[in-house]
């Protein structure tokens, strides 16, 4: 008579310990991303006191955000409210930036409250960077001063007050291009329009920039504006349908995108240096201006 047994098979073994290691690698990364949305929302609190207490301070003081040197002392903080809990397991316990996980935006500072025209869209603080590329600790000047740590967002609180996760910043700033990965990441991908500012860095004039720039400042929070050397891109040039080399297509020439396509026609064509530069350059900003509006509507 056969005896029964009532263990398991080694077959029967490996099958369970399979199973296992299948749920276990579809349930770590969900456990972790409720984690980290657990702590996302205690940053996005943390950004929402901030407010609270910079909205003291501009009322307290004649409606003026304080400016950059005093902004983290005066606004009389627990410190406690200034540690985002992402960055500080990041670093083990420790902290990331001193006391201090956050920036406060450059544009904002110093400002008076009724010059801040678009408040909703008006970037106040934002996760700051280990390593900001503005060289300034906690003060937001360039994207780069921005950490993406909550599942690849940052938590952004705005002047209206309003404070939410963020997959792209914002477009206030004209953004020169460093680095090739930025056509993908920046223009390709962006959800924005996205003006292309083509030049050849080294002989682009001054009041070409700062028309450029104050398109940028103009259109801030609605398109993005992304500065190109074509001498050290000249595949961005060449994706853009703009031939640098061609006077009647060359640069400064100006692209728009959506959606990562190029729309409309380029606004291009050499200048010439001549008494009537500033005639030429100012024929310019009314094209590109035209552009942007025929296809944004804005």
């Amino acid at each position: 008579m056969p005896r029964s047994s009532s263990g398991f098979t080694l077959i029967e073994l490996l099958v369970v310990i399979t199973l296992m290691c299948v749920l276990a690698s579809i349930l770590v990364p969900v456990f972790a991303r409720a984690q980290e949305k657990a702590r996302q929302a205690s940053c996005i609190s943390n950004a929402q006191q901030i407010f609270t207490a910079t909205h003291i301070y501009v009322q307290d003081h004649e409606e003026t955000y304080p400016d950059t040197a005093t902004v983290w002392g005066a606004l009389g903080l627990d410190p406690g409210v200034l540690l985002c809990p992402t960055a500080e397991d990041q670093q083990n316990g420790g902290p990331v930036h001193g006391r201090n996980d956050y920036c406060f935006s450059r544009t904002v500072a110093g400002k008076a409250l009724g010059d801040i025209k678009a408040p909703e869209l008006e970037l106040l603080t934002a996760d700051a960077a280990e390593k900001p590329a503005g060289g300034a600790p906690n003060i937001l000047i360039v994207p780069g001063d921005i950490d993406f740590r909550h599942n690849d967002t940052f938590v952004g609180g705005f002047c209206d007050g309003h404070v939410e996760a963020q997959k792209e910043v914002p477009p206030y700033w004209m953004i020169e291009m460093t680095n090739l990965g930025q056509w993908k990441t920046e223009a390709r991908e962006s959800s924005y329009p996205v003006l292309i500012f083509l030049r050849d860095k080294s002989a682009s004039p001054k009041a070409v920039e700062d028309m450029t720039t104050a398109i940028a400042k103009q259109y801030r929070g609605r398109v993005k504006t992304i500065a190109v050397d074509t001498a050290t891109y000249p595949q961005v040039a060449t994706d853009c349908g703009v031939d640098p080399t061609n006077p009647a297509t060359g640069c400064p020439a100006y692209v728009l995108l959506r959606q990562g396509k190029v729309v409309g026609q380029p606004v291009a064509g050499t200048l010439t240096n001549d008494a009537t530069l500033n005639a030429q350059i100012d024929k310019r900003r009314q094209d590109v201006l035209a552009m942007i509006k025929s296809v944004t509507g804005q």
